[in-house]
């Protein structure tokens, strides 16, 4: 699904598929596997490149408090989209997680999660992007942070 809310006047940025396995840009001693399990605690591969683990964290739906389902109780994933973005002049990363389907909605449960990859890499904000099954980035993608947080508002 397109997600036309990142749309803003920021340049188009390019969406890479890193391996989970793979360091992080300036951290070679940081993976995305580990910036994943900040959202997915406990997530882990299995010998066909697929990882698995339980709940995400608690996080809000981009349309407000009534919107989205619940995680499933066990996130699968093989891959993120993943985009290296500059917001207030500091290195972040935008990494979208599709978890799969929701167990009490017509649509799926898709995390966009906001990195700060300046000095330690820490979770700045987790959001429930889904509005149908399928959630991806569409290229060439413009995405906009502000103040650390995914979206300037909680729509």
């Amino acid at each position: 699904m397109l997600l036309p809310w990142l749309w803003t006047a920021a340049g188009a940025q390019a969406v890479s598929f890193p391996e989970f396995g793979s360091a992080i840009p300036g951290h070679m001693d940081v993976t995305y596997l580990d910036l994943a399990r900040m959202v997915i605690p406990g997530l882990a591969g299995n010998s066909n490149g697929f990882y698995r683990g339980g709940l995400p964290i608690e996080m809000r739906h981009i349309e407000g408090p009534d919107g989205g389902g619940s995680p499933p109780e066990t996130s699968g994933l093989s891959n993120a989209g993943v985009l290296a973005i500059k917001a207030g002049g500091k290195d972040r990363l935008a990494m979208l997680y599709d978890l799969g389907d929701s167990p009490d909605s017509a649509e799926g449960y898709a995390v966009l999660a906001l990195y700060d990859i300046t000095d330690k890499p820490k979770l700045l904000d987790a959001v429930n992007v889904a509005l149908d099954r399928g959630t991806y980035f569409r290229e060439p993608v413009r995405l906009q942070p502000e103040a650390g947080r995914c979206f300037p508002d909680d729509r």
